[in-house]
């Protein structure tokens, strides 16, 4: 277990802490981004963290792991998630599942649809061409 600011980022058995928003993450041998250990991503947490409120919609545009999804859950968000690559689109699947919580997990992200918040930790992607920003008037992008 390892602590982000309002989380904690478990595995599949470990006991959930008391106090902190649980976040349960299933072992996989890859390099998809958003274990919690990476800079961007505890940056995108604690945003999240400062800014969901119940009800909000949040999209997660490349969810990877899931891990951001599941926190806006967490926090009471109404949850979209995208992902287009078929492995880590599959592992956000598991872990939401895991998580027992309800986000919609869908392709791509086409620009049209509208959300209170949205979050993307891509790394180098192309941001602009994603229609990351037409997302939301509130986004957070990788630095």
């Amino acid at each position: 277990m390892y602590e982000i600011g309002r989380f904690a980022v478990i595995g599949e058995v470990e006991a959930e802490p008391d106090a902190l928003l649980p976040i349960r993450l299933l072992p996989v041998g890859t390099k998809a981004k958003g274990w919690g250990w990476e800079p961007d991503t505890r940056a995108a947490l604690d945003w999240l963290a400062e800014r969901v409120q119940p009800g909000m919609t949040v999209a997660d545009i490349g969810t990877g792991t899931g891990i951001l999804a599941i926190a806006a859950a967490r926090l009471g968000g109404v949850v979209t998630a995208y992902e287009t690559l078929r492995l880590p689109r599959s592992i956000a699947a598991d872990n939401f599942a895991l998580n027992e919580i309800d986000v919609e997990l869908l392709g791509e992200y086409d620009g049209r649809r509208g959300f209170d918040l949205a979050v993307a930790n891509l790394g180098d992607a192309p941001y602009g061409r994603m229609g990351v920003n037409n997302a939301s008037r509130t986004v957070w992008m990788t630095p």
